[in-house]
């Protein structure tokens, strides 16, 4: 390779692999710790109040939503998402893979606000869904759904922490069974 062909495969592998190391410092930081947003794979995690000016878990932090946190990992199985009704209250469950691409998004303005009961797939998953399981497959086996549900004011925080606390998420194998 001559100096400018190293280079250039130097900055086409920081390119490629940047994302990679980021969510896995991210995945360290916020699995580790029990409460909050910090939980572990597989589990939500919710903020229970506005994030305040020291908050830097996420780059810019939005001040009229509280965020709901689940790292999930579907490499041994599905992992079956349970969304409550929201009541009409705008939310968003954008799931990244682990090159922070947005691979899927529920919330209101793309599947509505009723209930709804998801399954995240890994790649090239071939099994059986229960019925009503939408399946959703993430292009990678771990991924980070980062979700924010409108707050009106610090009034509205019980409201929320009512929808916060419908999230369930269970592997397929304990679906339907006590969890």
């Amino acid at each position: 390779f001559s100096p400018e062909e190293t280079r250039e495969a130097a900055v086409e592998a920081y390119l490629y692999a940047y994302p990679l190391l980021l969510m896995e410092a991210t995945r360290r930081v916020t699995t580790n710790g029990g409460e909050g947003m910090r939980m572990p794979t597989n589990q939500f995690g919710h903020m229970r109040a506005f994030p305040d000016s020291t908050f830097t878990d996420v780059v810019r932090a939005n001040v009229d939503t509280l965020y709901s946190s689940l790292w999930f990992d579907v490499s041994r199985e599905p992992l079956v998402i349970a969304v409550p009704d929201s009541g009409g209250r705008y939310y968003l469950l954008p799931m990244l893979d682990l090159w922070t691409d947005v691979f899927a998004s529920p919330g209101k303005r793309t599947s509505g606000t009723g209930p709804q009961t998801y399954a995240i797939t890994g790649p090239g998953w071939s099994g059986v869904l229960p019925k009503d399981v939408t399946r959703i497959e993430a292009p990678t086996a771990t991924g980070w759904m980062i979700g924010r549900t409108q707050t009106n004011g610090k009034a509205d925080y019980a409201a929320v922490h009512e929808f916060q606390k419908g999230l369930r998420a269970v592997p397929l194998s304990a679906w339907g069974k006590a969890y």
